[in-house]
């Protein structure tokens, strides 16, 4: 029989933001499995380091690109990925987060604005549904919510 049991978590969807501001102290979410979108700003060939920011250009995050290369993303190209959250010394001896890439793929074309916006509408309603306070499911509902978006 087929088991998903040793498959690798697909990554909880964080903006880059809301993970800058997670990663704030040495060793929270060591090894959490996560998937990230952000714009391609920086490319450290010879650290196999990534830099990406958020769609509003005021955060940014850093990505351990050594299990992803080689790729041909041109820089300014929007990115996803997924991978666990490691913490490592950086060249100041600062003790920082990264994200140690198992997979990245381009979605240029990907609107982020109605991404966030979506990803919002996904985790007010499994929050409502967890405190039991969720409206039964009704797909004319749910479609009308998506087309707002």
């Amino acid at each position: 029989m087929w088991s998903c049991a040793n498959l690798p978590k697909s990554g909880t969807i964080y903006t880059v933001k809301e993970l800058s501001e997670k990663c704030l102290d040495p060793g929270t979410m060591q090894g959490e499995s996560v998937r990230l979108n952000g714009r391609l700003v920086e490319y450290k060939v010879d650290e196999s380091l990534v830099k990406i920011l958020d769609r509003n250009k005021e955060f940014c995050f850093w990505i351990d690109a050594e299990r992803i290369e080689p790729f041909t993303l041109p820089l300014g190209a929007t990115v996803q990925l997924v991978g666990e959250i490691e913490w490592r010394e950086n060249q100041n001896e600062n003790i920082v987060p990264l994200l140690k890439a198992r997979t990245i793929r381009c979605v240029d074309n990907l609107d982020l604005i109605r991404y966030e916006k979506a990803l919002e509408i996904q985790r007010n309603y499994l929050q409502e549904e967890s405190l039991g306070s969720a409206p039964p499911r009704n797909k004319d509902a749910m479609s009308t919510e998506m087309e707002c978006i």
